[in-house]
């Protein structure tokens, strides 16, 4: 069941731009899923825990304001970038010195190609980094990610739905691993929505125009490389990889201000928790048996393409 955990973090995370890559081949009125990406989108984690320790994250995501046009397809990029942050409330038997900040960086080539009927193939390279960084780089510290999907839209940005099928290389405890992914979403009505699989498992609520709140199932979590020069040994075999899964329910609340800034707050607990030190195959060596904790999180985005939508929309009514 760990790996289960494991994998569904590590493919949520990896391939969350896949979410906003559809429907970036037609006009937005034709297709039922048609919310472009946001520029511009970080995010505060806190989630506090007095029983072991307090897990914080700081997370930015950039979408390159222009897309490349190639052939009939559409290639989009981004960045994203995190630190996780460890403060331990307690003595564990093991030295956690090098273990209280993790990194991550990745870089994000999405393609979307758009075929007949209302289907659409999408291809996305996620070149990473994930790593404690506490001593020299190695090429432990990266992985080439990659996901492949087809995905059929139905109706259109009003009342519609899309079902994403797929596969996707993920790598975990050092090897590669191929693993399937899923999607569906369905715009019930202009207020009501709702998506099952992944990124993300939610159901979205919107009040107007500027408010909205939704009830959503996020993953959070690093499988990230110890490369600390001086190897961490536990009873005599060394700890290669620290690996965090944390999967909780929130109630989240999203205000657009102006037109294109977006605030988020987000209130959950988590329903699932694991923290392990394991060996080059997996095996884990040191469990920290984290307890089910409260998460807090406050983010902002900036939504410049959507923006320049409505302004271009706005201007063909005229």
């Amino acid at each position: 069941m760990k790996r289960v955990f494991i994998v569904c973090m590590l493919v949520s995370v990896s391939f969350k731009g896949f979410s906003q890559a559809g429907n970036t081949t037609k006009e937005q009125d034709d297709i039922p899923m048609g919310a472009p990406p946001e520029v511009l989108n970080t995010q505060f984690i806190y989630s506090p825990s007095n029983d072991d320790f307090d897990f914080s994250t700081l997370h930015a995501e950039i979408n390159l304001p222009f897309q490349t046009k190639i052939g009939k397809g559409m290639l989009m990029q981004g960045i994203n970038a995190g630190i996780t942050h460890l403060n331990y409330n307690k003595v564990y038997g093991v030295n956690t010195e090098s273990l209280d900040n993790f990194y991550s960086f990745a870089y994000n080539f999405i393609y979307a190609h758009p075929l007949k009927n209302n289907w659409e193939i999408t291809g996305i390279f996620n070149p990473n980094i994930n790593s404690n960084l506490a001593g020299s780089f190695t090429s432990e510290d990266v992985s080439l990610d990659g996901l492949a999907m087809i995905t059929k839209y139905w109706g259109n940005s009003k009342k519609g739905s899309a079902l994403s099928l797929g596969v996707g290389t993920i790598r975990l405890n050092g090897k590669k691993l191929v693993t399937p992914a899923i999607s569906y979403s369905r715009i019930v009505n202009p207020k009501f929505s709702y998506s099952l699989g992944f990124p993300e498992t939610s159901v979205n609520y919107k009040f107007n125009d500027k408010q909205s709140i939704k009830a959503f199932l996020l993953p959070l979590g690093f499988d990230a490389n110890l490369s600390d020069d001086t190897p961490l040994m536990i009873d005599g075999r060394e700890a290669k990889r620290a690996q965090y899964t944390s999967f909780s329910f929130n109630i989240g609340y999203n205000h657009t201000l102006g037109d294109a800034w977006k605030l988020k707050a987000n209130l959950g607990y988590t329903l699932s928790d694991d923290y392990t030190l394991v060996d080059d195959d997996g095996n884990d060596l040191y469990d920290f048996e984290p307890k089910s904790r409260p998460v807090f999180s406050i983010g902002i985005a900036y939504d410049l393409i959507g923006k320049m939508m409505k302004k271009e929309k706005n201007n063909k009514k005229r």
